[in-house]
């Protein structure tokens, strides 16, 4: 890893061996398809409440499944 400076000794950008950048990308990835999941399985729990509680009216598996 090395590091490029301005003329005042300021880090100003970073440069990496090619390997650990796709090691790191494909982290990152990974973490954004986690957190997206995340995001949606609290949304179908908060969803399923309302439903519980009689805010939202459910539907069928079958009109889930077969909605267009």
């Amino acid at each position: 890893m090395q590091f490029l400076t301005n003329d005042k000794g300021k880090k100003i950008a970073v440069q990496i061996p090619i390997e650990e950048w796709e090691a790191i990308s494909y982290k990152l990835r990974h973490l954004e398809q986690m957190e997206t999941l995340k995001k949606g399985f609290q949304s179908a729990f908060h969803e399923w409440g309302q439903i519980k509680r009689g805010e939202k009216e459910g539907i069928t598996l079958d009109d889930f499944l077969n909605a267009q």
